[in-house]
């Protein structure tokens, strides 16, 4: 209980602190004995005043020997640490809803050591941080604690590492098909949708929208039949004029926009946005890069 209250304070003073991504010396870490380390100790003080009062320098011996053994363990604990670093998946875009994790590099040479991370034991250089914080644009990531028993499980070693910012995407609306998609386009244009325009029929799935059938047939022929028109077309290209669907509310504008692009991409559909002056396109694979755009505009 002692040992947990001085994390806390610890915690707190460091928490003020300019936390740097790397350990590069000692001075950057905090250890404390163990709770083994302290019977240790107890039990060192206590059998080198049975050695004196018994006068056994056999046993004095073995007792100075553990004693360097203990400090040792100290030294040897945090050189332990020394050079390990954590830093977020270069170009790494955190999309709410699609990722719950933040994938996080380890650079360490200890792979088989006893090290851990936020009570995880580190085996791998890759770490998953649980991350529901989903406000748009720069966040800073918490600070991360990295700790060690190594070798002899008698010294905690421990310290907090900072693995740098991320950028937060807007969180994406749920598109379940492509009309969805012209349902938010048609919803925001200046141009009245056509909606009984349609080039062709296939047969009804249960995923189609109960507009685009054709009830007519349906009454007539007992057959359920979709329309399709060319703008429904996995070959054509969704243009996104991003300035139409941010007209009353940005923040829904940009997150109807990651929707679609993020639908798009997984399906193979090509698409364009207009950004003001700027154009992404996926031929060029601007995906990220819009992401990324409409995340810190």
């Amino acid at each position: 209980m002692a040992l947990f209250n001085i994390e806390k304070f610890v915690d707190k003073i460091n928490s003020k602190k300019k936390l740097q991504n790397t350990i590069f010396s000692i001075k950057q870490l905090y250890a404390l004995p163990s709770r083994f380390g302290i019977y240790l100790g107890f039990a060192i003080i206590g059998g080198i005043g049975l050695s004196n009062r018994l006068e056994n320098n056999f046993l004095l011996l073995i007792l100075l020997f553990q004693m360097v053994i203990f400090f040792l363990s100290i030294i040897w604990s945090a050189r332990n640490l020394i050079g390990i670093g954590l830093q977020v998946k270069r170009n790494f875009i955190f999309i709410p809803t699609k990722h719950k994790f933040i994938p996080i590099n380890i650079n360490h040479q200890h792979s088989k050591f006893d090290i851990k991370i936020k009570d995880e034991e580190i085996l791998h250089k890759r770490f998953h941080l649980p991350y529901s914080y989903i406000k748009r644009g720069k966040n800073k990531i918490e600070k991360i604690k990295i700790s060690s028993r190594f070798p002899f499980g008698i010294i905690y070693c421990w310290t907090w590492l900072s693995a740098g910012q991320i950028i937060v995407a807007p969180k994406p609306v749920k598109i379940n098909s492509t009309d969805d998609i012209y349902k938010y386009l048609n919803q925001f244009s200046n141009k009245q949708p056509k909606n009984d325009s349609f080039d062709y029929y296939r047969n009804s799935i249960d995923q189609d929208s109960p507009k685009r059938i054709d009830w007519k047939k349906y009454l007539s022929k007992q057959i359920k039949l979709t329309k399709i028109s060319s703008q429904m077309n996995n070959d054509q290209c969704v243009n996104i004029e991003a300035n139409h669907l941010m007209n009353n509310n940005k923040e829904i504008g940009l997150q109807i926009i990651c929707g679609i692009i993020l639908f798009c991409h997984q399906k193979k559909i090509r698409w364009n946005l207009i950004f003001n002056s700027q154009q992404f396109f996926s031929k060029k694979n601007d995906y990220e890069k819009a992401i990324k755009h409409i995340a810190l505009v």
